[in-house]
């Protein structure tokens, strides 16, 4: 066996030196002879007389030479080590070293006493903090080097680089999307890319005359436009048009920016969001006042304000939330492994509207919620309605949710159907976490809307239960009542799959009876991606049977003229709209925004395309 062995890896060597070209030292253990590095192993580098192999010129680049770049190799701390085990008292001898790794706490095995030393020598090489120059030095040295083994390549990635962007629109713009603010007022927000940056800039315009609808845009929105100054610039794409978040102007002199979440207070006056200039996923929060374009940053309770110390900057995950009164902010921090795990608010206006600096903070910033289970991760966000705060504590097979109504005024649902009395701004959870079993909600008029793979499902089932009814035993299926025998619209089972639930609730029409609300469902049938309008009604029920009392009085499937398509949900903000935006493309067919009535989702002649991108080669 040795010696078929010995020779396996002769012929495998022999093999890769005629295939290896010169231009590119990747096979050092080839290259040791030509090229007089003596640090490689000497294995398979001489043929059976014992002379160096010669490598034919099977590519033009030379002769590997003494001038030929080597990558820079890291040195190897042969006394640094880890322990592994059980923490010893600190007379050990092992106190000196980091605190010992440990073993699962899933994991049935006993740990292991003493602990046990893991060679760990280039341990030296991190450096969470970004700042080690040897380190920085010897990534700046790999970075060179591989600069220049791939410099024969630079005219080939400038075309493939030019090749792809001719198949893209670098002047666009994504479809206005309307969003009103509780006194009725709206604005249109949208995206625009313009070429040459790497950037896009966020944009809105105001609604007039409450149109339902995105108001044409400029004709000569992509024309540019030199002004007194010399500078260039593209005209507005709607009327007033305002830049809210200029990005690339965030961008100048950095070598990193990354935009995290981009959220608009509900009084649409202020911005949240979130920047990562360093590119370790850590994202420091700011707020903006859009109209004068003041803006503040975050900084760690108590810090002063004035201090540029950067671990004085509140980081976090990237996540924020508004509270509804436009003057709080919710946000998530994470560990030492950069899992986010706690949720915490933060008071940023008072009752005048005037900042409250991290200096001038009463109170530290509240902790909500602590996720201990280093499984889990821990996410906020806000539903459509924007009636409640969201907390998913989750892992790859169960997941647990909690709320905070942000409006517990409106119809008084915290604590509907217990013993609980409603509390503002309390956190509620929707059901505690079981094994293997993931569920996630969506509001809808006091009902909770949950799909969940319960009961060993292979795919996501919906169901519902009422706001305040805590407890998976209490969520029945949703069913579809025109039928004789209630079934359920979506069992988990195969036929079937389900993706996601977007309630909306338009305005009344008197003339006609109107549904308690409009379910628009995503999901999959029959191979290919499809979307479902439910129109959804209380009914009376046994309270005997799996049957929830929220009910489908009408289920349409959306249909198109290609049999192959791409179909999902589009920009929406608004719930109140009468129509949903949806996104459409095919083989054939550009990408399209499309308004489907939620009335008549089903009437061709009914649909508006809002959008649809121009053909690109």
């Amino acid at each position: 066996r040795i010696l078929l062995l010995s020779w396996f890896i002769r012929s495998t060597s022999r093999a890769c030196a005629w295939l290896t070209p010169h231009s590119i030292p990747s096979s050092p253990y080839l290259l040791k002879r030509q090229r007089g590095n003596d640090r490689y192993p000497s294995f398979g580098t001489k043929g059976r007389s014992g002379a160096p192999w010669s490598i034919p010129p099977l590519f033009d680049g030379g002769v590997i030479d003494d001038a030929t770049p080597t990558p820079p190799i890291p040195f190897r701390d042969e006394t640094s080590y880890l322990l592994a085990g059980e923490e010893l008292p600190s007379t050990s001898r092992y106190t000196a070293s980091p605190p010992p790794l440990r073993q699962s706490l899933s994991s049935p095995h006993p740990l292991l006493s003493p602990p046990r030393q893991i060679p760990n020598p280039y341990g030296w090489m991190r450096d969470d903090s970004r700042t080690n120059t040897t380190v920085l030095n010897h990534l700046h040295a790999e970075n060179e080097y591989g600069q220049q083994i791939t410099s024969h390549l630079d005219d080939l990635r400038e075309d493939l680089y030019q090749e792809f962007l001719s198949s893209i629109e670098e002047t666009d713009y994504t479809t206005p999307v309307l969003k009103t603010s509780p006194t009725g007022e709206g604005y249109w927000y949208y995206t625009r890319f313009e070429e040459g940056e790497s950037y896009p800039r966020y944009c809105r315009a105001p609604r007039i005359s409450n149109e339902l609808y995105p108001p044409p845009v400029n004709e000569e929105w992509d024309k540019k436009v030199t002004n007194s100054k010399n500078e260039t610039s593209f005209p507005p794409l709607l009327p007033g048009e305002e830049v809210y978040l200029d990005v690339p102007v965030m961008a100048k002199n950095k070598t990193y920016l990354a935009v995290g979440a981009i959220v608009q207070s509900p009084n649409q006056k202020y911005l949240a969001y979130s920047l990562d200039n360093k590119g370790g996923e850590t994202c420091q929060l700011y707020v903006k006042h859009i109209e004068s374009g003041e803006e503040w940053v975050l900084h760690t309770s108590g810090s002063d304000q004035n201090d540029t110390e950067p671990t004085l900057l509140l980081e976090c995950d990237g996540s924020v939330v508004w509270s509804d009164e436009s003057n709080t902010l919710f946000y998530v921090t994470m560990d030492d492994t950069h899992r986010p795990y706690k949720l915490h608010r933060r008071q940023v206006f008072d009752s005048d509207g005037q900042w409250i600096d991290a200096e001038n903070q009463k109170e530290e910033d509240e902790l909500l919620l602590e996720e201990k289970d280093e499984l889990f991760n821990l996410r906020i966000s806000k539903k459509f309605d924007g009636k409640h705060l969201l907390i998913t504590c989750s892992s790859k097979e169960s997941s647990e949710m909690h709320y905070i109504d942000l409006r517990p005024d409106e119809d008084g649902e915290d604590g509907a159907g217990t013993e609980e009395e409603p509390t503002a701004n309390k956190l509620v959870c929707i059901a505690k976490r079981q094994p293997k079993v993931l569920y996630q909600v969506t509001h809808c008029q006091g009902y909770w809307l949950v799909q969940t793979n319960i009961g060993s499902l292979p795919d996501l089932s919906l169901k519902a239960c009422r706001v305040g009814e805590g407890g998976m035993e209490n969520w029945k299926d949703v069913v579809s009542s025109d039928t004789d025998v209630p079934l359920p619209v979506f069992d988990g089972g195969y036929d079937r799959t389900l993706y996601g639930v977007t309630v909306f609730n338009p305005l009344a029409d008197s003339t006609s009876p109107s549904p308690l609300a409009h379910a628009v469902i995503t999901g999959r049938e029959d191979g290919i991606p499809r979307v479902w309008v439910l129109q959804l009604n209380e009914e009376e029920t046994d309270s005997t049977k799996n049957v929830s009392p929220l009910q489908v009085s009408r289920m349409e499937r959306l249909e198109f003229d290609e049999t192959a398509y791409d179909v999902g949900l589009g920009g929406n903000r608004d719930p109140s709209l009468p129509y949903v935006v949806i996104s459409y493309d095919s083989l054939v067919t550009p990408p399209s925004h499309i308004a489907i009535p939620l009335c008549s989702p089903v009437d061709l002649d009914a649909r508006r395309v809002l959008k649809q991108k121009k053909e690109v080669p």
